[in-house]
């Protein structure tokens, strides 16, 4: 059995455009990488540090666009013994610009998953690694879908050992008609600087626990794991977003192991909404028995899922950010999750209406859980976060909700 372990040594170097679009995030990735490279969780057995098999060869996935499998140019699959290229896990992509030291190597910011074209990683045979040396994974007009089954068949993105960071997995819309998506279910993505951006505007996808469903999000993801990473975990733009883990019998939350987002520099999970979203028939956003701020990789075996000091993890701002400018949005639903260390706020979210507040309810115990406060429906609300001295101060009409049971925004 071979486990790998990797150790993040240097903090990210961020291309330009990431440092002009989000400066102020630079200052506080930065000192949250420092934490990051020192907390718990960083330099342990990765999520699925599995016994790879031994005869296949690792495979080394070129720049632009994927292969696709020999007979079916729509499809290519990559699993833990083959792929289009001829060989099996790991799948190692290429040195992005920021990370390029050798003249002679020619970068590349991305391979490509282009329009009508799914990349299928499954892990039904064996678990999948991904590694890259800085490279996206675009899913331009693509799909993307992530099938790992189980703890131990699970699939694993990462940086090189090499690179302190990655650009991470992007999705987006090649033209109207080729609006990217992704679900992932038993995943774990590492060290990116944002581990999912979706832009695409989609509202379906697979289920990637049942592929004879479709769901009405651009963005599944079930009982997967988000984090570390440098800035937001997933950063979503008109596009609706489902996550979902698992829960414990009693109480019926978030277990801490199989859908968490931890060790983040900055959002958890940031949603914009604007005029130009798309209609949706379900939420906005979904999240569904999630810890924020406590995780324990898949293959951990010698701490507990939310068992301290070994789970601690942190969130460097607002594990949820969800900014609406367009009128009457669709709602937001948080159930049987469990919010932990946020820098700032558990969850924050902003419209231009006054604020429309439900009945005020426990939220999940625990240590540096958050307590609600509620004031009234004329005025903001405000949520502490109890083991930080900050609180935050929600607006909108569209409330988050830290409920022991579930709460959505009222129609």
């Amino acid at each position: 059995m071979r486990l790998d372990v990797r150790r993040r040594l240097q903090l990210p170097a961020s291309p330009p455009s990431v440092l002009l679009r989000a400066a102020w995030k630079y200052g506080v990735g930065v000192g949250v990488a420092a934490v990051m490279l020192t907390a718990g969780g960083v330099d342990r057995v990765q999520p699925n540090g599995h016994a790879l098999a031994s005869n296949v060869l690792p495979t080394t996935v070129p720049c632009g666009q994927i292969a696709t499998d020999a007979n079916d140019p729509h499809t290519a699959t990559w699993t833990a013994i083959k792929s289009p290229y001829g060989t099996g896990s790991p799948y190692n992509l290429p040195v992005n610009t920021t990370n390029n030291t050798d003249p002679g190597v020619v970068p590349c910011d991305a391979i490509v998953v282009p329009p009508d074209v799914t990349l299928k990683i499954d892990a039904s045979q064996g678990p999948v690694q991904i590694f890259s040396h800085g490279a996206a994974i675009q899913v331009d007009g693509g799909h993307l879908l992530v099938l790992g089954t189980s703890e131990v068949n699970s699939v694993l993105f990462d940086a090189e050992p090499d690179v302190a960071s990655w650009i991470g997995i992007t999705i987006d819309a090649s033209d109207a008609t080729h609006l990217g998506n992704a679900s992932l279910a038993f995943t774990s993505i590492q060290h990116a600087l944002n581990s999912i951006t979706i832009t695409s505007g989609a509202t379906s996808t697979p289920d990637p626990s049942d592929l004879t469903k479709q769901l009405p999000y651009g963005l599944v993801l079930v009982n997967s794991g988000i984090g570390p990473s440098y800035f937001d975990g997933i950063d979503a733009i008109d596009t609706p977003v489902r996550v979902k883990g698992q829960s414990t019998v009693s109480p019926d939350r978030a277990d801490g192991k199989f859908g968490t987002v931890n060790n983040i520099g900055s959002q958890g999970i940031k949603l914009s909404w604007s005029p130009a979203a798309p209609a949706v028939t379900a939420y906005a956003l979904e999240i569904d028995s999630v810890a924020f701020g406590s995780s324990v990789p898949f293959a951990a075996t010698g701490c507990l899922p939310l068992q301290l000091p070994c789970s601690a993890g942190f969130i460097g701002n607002d594990a949820v950010l969800a900014t609406f400018t367009a009128p009457n949005p669709p709602p937001v639903h948080i159930t049987r999750s469990r919010f932990y260390r946020a820098g700032s706020s558990p969850t924050t979210t902003s419209t231009a209406t006054a604020p429309v507040l439900p009945n005020p309810r426990k939220p999940a115990s625990g240590p540096g859980s958050s307590t609600r406060r509620s004031t009234s429906t004329t005025r903001p609300s405000t949520w502490r976060t109890a083991s930080s001295t900050t609180s935050g101060t929600k607006t909108g009409s569209t409330p988050l909700c830290l409920a022991a049971r579930s709460c959505t925004r009222p129609a």
